[in-house]
């Protein structure tokens, strides 16, 4: 699964590659990394508070979708 640069312009989101993970900064402090292994898309999101990283969900995406849903949900707390 592919991010969309139209989705990246529109949550106004950087991706940095750290090796074979790409992270993208949310909003809140919330962090997504994501990592694509046969065909699956896993990913991990996490709050990061004073340098400690508190995991907040992991799973698989099925559809840009998915990625967008946990984008709106960290804008939202």
């Amino acid at each position: 699964m592919r991010i969309s640069t139209d989705t990246l312009k529109r949550f106004h989101l950087i991706p940095k590659m750290k090796l074979s993970k790409t992270l993208y900064k949310l909003a809140n402090n919330y962090f997504i990394e994501t990592e694509v292994v046969e065909d699956k898309t896993h990913y991990e999101m996490y709050w990061e508070n004073w340098g400690r990283k508190v995991k907040f969900s992991t799973g698989t995406m099925s559809s840009e979708d998915d990625f967008i849903y946990h984008v709106e949900y960290a804008s939202s707390l």
